[in-house]
């Protein structure tokens, strides 16, 4: 006979009903009464569930008992797999719960199952100790620091502005008197810094030049989110920071399936191509390095140059039966020890623009939200149209049309007030404008420069 012993509540004979889970860890125990003068030894049976959770048997050690938890086993094994073949989702570890429930009333008709002696029954939970989102409201928190511009600039750039080097595909970021180099190298390359050039294997510059063709939107979204993680809630008790796939999915606003009952309708997972997306983006992330040595400095009779991650993957849980990546640890590199002079209050609205269809609008933004600290007090930044020209389209090029270069800017920012990631632009000197020529306007018009006026947050910090 089974009884159940509560913590909070006194033993009910014949009742056999454990406790759902209110809080993480909360035990269920059937408890019976053993000879504490002479305990036998001890016998423990441990069975993981699908949901997470552990049952756990114990007893005397003896034959009929190891006997009999061979019948229990078979009848958790076929239950498991019952529940596998069942539709529907449940509450975290209710399935164990009501296995136990189930197995408890079992024992009641099947003599297999009644325990030879007393014995107990636990339910384990895991520490599932839920982490804070990376981004609460309509903000998130990103940083301005050249590292993270520069990144920025290796995803715009064009392939013809990547070059190669001994170690992988680099592109050189330049703004007024400071310079940095962003290099995308092979997959956990950490050779270029630890084996000498002779016995280096040379890099498969073409797979690195088709992996940098491939990045955009998705990748800036990923490293924000990444950042905003970091600030927001810190690193974890291995002084890492940890975040989940479907974390970053459900921050981005994008690819959330949705599914309607009547006239409920409610969230159903992501489709799976934007998880997959983020999956990809992390793995692209782990590859790229900086260095603001743009010439080599002699240390202690060497030519040395230093370079740094700019985000390193240093853990990965998978799931067992579908092998997804869930979620991972990860460092950001010494460069985001700084983090805190430049933090940059960016709208979520950035996030959730489409990485494809409004990728123009996207890069556009983000070059404005990562130069928030350039803003004057009331929020303006100004900025002249050939550097936003050269900086985020990358191309003069207009073939016949000059209109095309001018309705690519102002048709974009109009895509920025609408999203409230900007709160309205003008050009200024405002009288150059006016005076622009009807022919041959267009090198008139890249003198010109572009204000716009950020959200009020946005430049106060709050």
């Amino acid at each position: 006979m089974f009884q159940v012993r509560r913590k909070d509540d006194a033993v009910k004979n014949g009742s056999i009903r454990p406790t759902r889970p209110r809080a993480r860890q909360r035990k269920v125990t059937a408890a019976a009464a053993i000879d504490t003068l002479f305990p036998l030894p001890q016998r423990v049976l441990r069975m993981e569930r699908i949901d997470g959770a552990t049952i756990v048997l114990s007893g005397p050690d003896t034959k009929e008992m190891a006997e009999y938890y061979e019948h229990v086993q078979a009848w958790f094994d076929d239950a498991d797999l019952n529940a596998q073949k069942k539709s529907g989702t449940a509450q975290q570890f209710e399935r164990s719960a009501r296995e136990v429930d189930e197995f408890i009333e079992a024992t009641n008709n099947d003599a297999r199952l009644a325990p030879p002696s007393d014995c107990t029954i636990d339910i384990e939970y895991p520490p599932t100790t839920k982490r804070p989102p990376a981004v609460v409201g309509d903000t998130f928190t990103t940083t301005g620091l050249l590292t993270r511009r520069s990144v920025s600039s290796f995803i715009l750039a064009r392939d013809d502005e990547r070059f190669v080097t001994d170690t992988g595909l680099a592109v050189r970021h330049r703004e007024d008197t400071v310079e940095a180099e962003v290099e995308m190298r092979e997959p956990s390359d950490d050779s270029a810094v630890i084996i000498p050039m002779a016995r280096r294997a040379k890099p498969d510059h073409n797979a690195i030049r088709s992996a940098a063709s491939q990045l955009g939107g998705v990748h800036e979204d990923v490293l924000d989110i990444c950042i905003a993680n970091a600030v927001r809630n810190g690193p974890n008790s291995s002084g890492r920071y940890e975040i989940e796939v479907e974390a970053i999915v459900r921050v981005r606003g994008k690819g959330q399936k949705k599914k309607q009952e009547g006239p409920a309708r409610y969230n159903a997972g992501f489709v799976p191509a934007m998880r997959e997306n983020v999956v990809s983006a992390l793995g692209a992330l782990d590859r790229i390095w900086v260095t603001q040595d743009l010439e080599p400095k002699l240390r202690k009779g060497r030519l040395v140059r230093d370079y740094d991650r700019v985000f390193e993957i240093k853990r990965k849980r998978v799931d067992v039966k579908t092998h997804e990546l869930v979620s991972i640890e990860y460092e950001l590199g010494t460069w985001f020890a700084n983090y805190k002079e430049h933090l940059v209050l960016a709208p979520r609205a950035l996030l959730a623009l489409d990485a494809r269809n409004g990728a123009p609008a996207k890069a556009l933004g983000r070059y404005f939200v990562l130069l928030t600290a350039s803003a004057d007090r009331d929020g303006r930044l100004v900025r002249s149209v050939r550097d936003v020209i050269a900086t985020v389209r990358r191309s003069f090029d207009y073939g016949k049309n000059p209109q095309r270069l001018r309705s690519w800017l102002e048709d974009n920012l109009e895509v920025l007030v609408e999203h409230g990631i900007i709160t309205s632009w003008t050009y200024t000197p405002a009288a150059d404008l006016a005076q622009l020529p009807r022919k041959n306007w267009v090198d008139h018009w890249l003198e010109l420069s572009v204000v716009v006026q950020l959200p009020a947050r946005a430049h106060s910090g709050e």
